[in-house]
């Protein structure tokens, strides 16, 4: 190994060989690396693994029959994975300033008494069930020390867990016990299952698996949530070792044998897709929805007296209201709310950085009213009614972690701010107060895919906003693709799991994926089935992957079920232009020409294929038509100009390209500019074109300008323009 080498690149390194069954080049590096720990079990379990396989060499060149080799050398690379791991972390503990490291070197080690920690939980749930003041006024000094002491407790509690190394039986039964305890509050198991997960992210750990699957059945919708989730993460992280360990392995699929659990574990995979999206919703709500409310809504300001009376509307304006630009990005944002992406990411993204944020355990922390910082925030001066801010959080709308930054915010607003909030939402939340007036806390019963949907949402902001966000590996840097792993293949080959996953991702414009997963359906049914509707989703993510040949194929099975749709001819002639067939292309707009004789788009877009093929008189028939059709187009218009061009008639030519240049100035392109130019330079008007060259070269910008312009060129040089004039003119214009 280098000298230079990091300990986390030693690591990856080592853990290579191993996967790559490079067994005994990996002992000699992990050699290497024991010899730097002065630790004797991890020395001891190094001495036995070398020795092992030593044994197993020499077995094997005296040409020993040995019927569970293969079984050993898969042990040997399972406890090479382990040690890999064990020896890398006790390095990385003695100096390394990240945060896990130096957490865990902040503990007592020795202290980690689960059992104490048990009684301590299960003893805070019976004080609080008992009507102890727990939720009573912040004079009350002993129900603040009682919270509080509980809060650390939690916070040391976390900690423990997450920078834990590889439990052993007596820890895992110690641990598992407080998992299950229905003595302890759902919240609370709810953070220590966060922080098993969280631990098993930084580290493999087959016992950590066990658990959780375990917890994935529990009756309580938030634990087995939770469970489920940091279940499935791992194993989709840690695909490729896994098969090393038989009882993760016979855990994860005796869950598969539960019929329940398939919908569960799809509900999972769709939150992740829609949650990896968050920073498409992000720049639509940004870049486009926000700014046209805005936009409009300030045109809507201006329009007239804000008096009005009922006199003073036209009904015939509901109309245009229904279908103006606010209803629509209205419409999109509830869309994408409905659908379960998150759009409250940007909106809290500021709103992170109080001091509960700065322990990692706030991030994963179920919402709480009697949290003592939220108590201090609300309760304390804030002048809020803290049934009202309860009834308020009671909603779906919010994961755990985004309602913990309202209630923050409170101490931030000036104190008759704070009244005016709290008027406005006691006289609003009536209804909403009285329901949850009837529950203690958040253990009322909440949809499965509701509460998965929030908790991924609590794990994207803790990986994409915690202030030491670069320490930890984002699980959502990539898509989380849970059909990728074969370890979850008993979830996730299943016809309803890949069809809806399927259809997400071809609706997010995900096509590679999505032609993945509409290939495996596909397969399964061969030629068989009449779902033409199958064939034509997969013929899309094939032809947006730019895999033709395969889409091509999957349209025309759809064609064959459905023959005559429109859209499916559009697509195959699509297709075959992009593959180069252009007669083919024509032979499929024909056939849909036949259908709809007065689409102008398919006129045009057949038109489109006859210029490109030569045929300017078929072309130039059809593009008039269209033309007559739809006299605003200017599509049709740009088509006519260059089809006339490509077939010599110049005059024509120039005389559509400036109905386009005059119609509407806004809607000019760069190329319109450039065709313009050509038009002119052929007819031999050489100012006119350099004039409307450099408008072009001010659209396109240098690089563009010439780009196209080069294109271009062998076009020119066939109409007459000689080689000479273009390099002028290319020199005039660029310099």
């Amino acid at each position: 190994m280098g000298k230079n080498e990091t300990v986390q690149e030693r690591h990856s390194i080592i853990l290579n060989l191993l996967l790559e069954a490079e067994l005994g080049q990996a002992i000699r590096k992990l050699g290497i690396l024991c010899s730097t720990v002065p630790d004797w079990g991890m020395t001891s379990t190094f001495d036995s693994l070398n020795t092992t396989y030593g044994y197993m060499l020499q077995y094997f060149e005296k040409g020993i029959a040995d019927e569970s080799r293969t079984s050993m050398f898969r042990q040997l690379t399972a406890k090479a994975i382990i040690l890999n791991d064990e020896v890398c972390t006790y390095l990385e503990h003695r100096s390394s300033m990240l945060l896990f490291h130096q957490t865990y070197r902040s503990l007592d080690r020795n202290s980690g008494n689960y059992g104490q920690y048990r009684n301590s939980l299960e003893r805070f749930c019976r004080i609080a069930k008992n009507g102890t003041d727990t939720a009573g006024n912040t004079e009350n000094g002993i129900a603040d020390r009682i919270l509080t002491d509980h809060e650390t407790l939690l916070d040391s509690l976390f900690n423990d867990i997450w920078t834990s190394g590889m439990w052993d039986n007596e820890k895992c039964r110690e641990i598992c016990g407080l998992l299950k305890s229905r003595k302890i509050s759902v919240s609370d198991r709810c953070l220590i299952i966060s922080a098993t997960t969280l631990s098993l992210l930084q580290r493999f750990d087959p016992q950590k698996f066990v658990i959780l699957a375990e917890l994935a059945s529990d009756a309580e919708t938030l634990v087995s949530a939770r469970a489920l989730t940091g279940l499935l993460l791992a194993a989709s992280i840690y695909d490729n070792i896994i098969p090393y360990f038989p009882e993760t392995v016979t855990s994860i699929a005796s869950m598969a044998a539960s019929d329940e659990i398939r919908p569960e574990v799809l509900a999972v995979q769709l939150a992740l897709l829609l949650e990896s999206d968050t920073d498409k919703v992000d720049r639509k709500i940004k870049d486009e929805i926000i700014p046209t409310l805005l936009r409009e809504g300030s045109k809507m300001d201006k329009s007239g007296s804000s008096a009005t009376t009922p006199e003073d509307f036209n009904p015939d304006w509901d109309g245009i209201m229904e279908n103006s630009e606010i209803q629509k990005r209205i419409q999109e944002m509830t869309d994408l709310q409905m659908e379960g992406s998150d759009i409250y990411m940007n909106t809290f993204s500021n709103l992170k950085n109080y001091p509960f944020f700065r322990n990692v355990s706030g991030w994963f922390r179920i919402f709480e009213i009697n949290q003592p910082d939220i108590r201090k925030s609300i309760t304390g001066n804030a002048a809020i009614d803290p049934s009202v801010i309860q009834g308020f959080l009671a909603s779906n709308l919010f994961c755990d972690s985004d309602k913990y930054s309202i209630c923050l915010t409170a101490d931030s607003i000036p104190e008759e701010q704070r009244r005016q909030i709290a008027s406005q939402l006691s006289g609003q939340l009536d209804e909403l107060k009285g329901i949850y007036a009837n529950s203690s806390d958040r253990q009322s019963p909440i949809p499965f895919n509701t509460a998965v949907r929030l908790y991924i949402q609590d794990i994207y902001r803790f990986f994409k906003l915690f202030s030491r966000r670069h320490e930890f590996t984002d699980p959502f840097a990539g898509h989380i693709n849970l059909f990728d792993a074969s370890v979850l293949k008993p979830f996730t080959d299943d016809t309803q799991f890949e069809r809806i996953t399927a259809e997400l991702l071809l609706k997010k414009r995900h096509y590679h994926d999505a032609a993945k997963l509409f290939g495996r359906l596909v397969s399964k049914r061969g030629n068989e089935g009449t779902d033409w509707q199958l064939w034509q989703k997969t013929g899309l993510s094939m032809q947006k992957s730019g895999l033709y040949g395969q889409a091509i194929d999957a349209y025309t099975k759809a064609d064959i079920l459905e023959p005559d749709n429109i859209w499916t001819l559009r697509h195959l002639a699509s297709c075959y232009r992009e593959s180069g067939h252009s007669e083919r292309a024509i032979a499929f707009m024909l056939r849909a020409e036949e259908l709809s004789p007065e689409d102008t788009s398919i006129l045009l877009s057949t038109g489109e294929l006859y210029m490109q093929t030569g045929q300017y008189n078929e072309a130039i028939n059809r593009l008039f038509k269209a033309s007559y059709l739809n006299p605003s187009s200017l599509r049709a218009k740009r088509d006519i100009s260059w089809c006339t061009f490509l077939n010599g008639q110049y005059e024509k030519s120039a005389k559509h390209i400036n109905e386009v240049l005059n119609d509407d100035v806004t809607a000019v392109t760069a190329q319109d500019l450039l065709n313009a130019g050509h038009i002119q330079w052929c007819t031999g008007n050489t100012s006119e074109a350099i004039g409307l060259y450099r408008q072009s070269l001010m659209m396109y910008g240098p690089d563009g300008f010439s780009e196209a312009f080069d294109k271009d060129s062998p076009l020119l040089l066939s109409r007459g323009i000689s080689a000479t004039d273009l390099s002028l003119m290319r020199d005039l214009l660029l310099g």
